[in-house]
């Protein structure tokens, strides 16, 4: 066995999603674990800058999620995808607490 067959171990984890992070593939292209970490957290700071909306970052997220788990049920997406959601709701209410600190009151 030579060290160029050596393939990272990591493997995705979710309800009924299997496989290693290099067997993320289904005849298009193969995307690791690391990768799909990286696009969706650039996604996030994405919207944390103001480039995209949380709605853009919401199905760019979707996108991104479904279309390197091919065959991974609709249930180990969401498992998948939930925390990005969570990064951008909890960013959007640290968002809204900043405005409602600087808004005068209206009293």
């Amino acid at each position: 066995m030579s060290s160029s067959r050596n393939v990272s171990s990591n493997t995705l984890t979710g309800p009924r999603l299997e496989g290693s992070s290099s067997q993320t593939n289904t005849g298009r292209s193969t995307v690791s674990e690391q990768e799909l970490v990286e696009k969706c957290l650039n996604i996030v700071e994405d919207y944390k800058h103001g480039i995209i909306s949380k709605q853009e970052a919401f199905a760019t997220i979707t996108k991104v999620v479904t279309s390197t788990t091919h065959e991974a049920t609709d249930q180990a997406e969401s498992y998948i995808a939930a925390p990005y959601f969570d990064m951008l709701d909890e960013w959007s209410r640290n968002l809204d607490n900043i405005r409602a600190q600087r808004e005068p009151d209206a009293a």
